[in-house]
């Protein structure tokens, strides 16, 4: 886990190696892959602030 939904914005995030995915829980309980980023991706976390799914 690199951030949890209310934690500070840490910036812009650069996958070094692997993959990470930005992800959420909808209402009714699934879980929501907004975005996958792999090696040499990046990407910023500001979408889990966001109150629409």
């Amino acid at each position: 886990m690199l951030f949890r939904a209310g934690d500070s914005a840490l910036g812009l995030v650069l996958v070094h190696e692997g993959v990470l995915e930005l992800a959420r829980t909808s209402p009714e309980g699934r879980r929501l892959v907004l975005h996958r980023a792999g090696a040499g991706d990046t990407f910023a976390e500001a979408s889990l602030f966001e109150s629409h799914l």
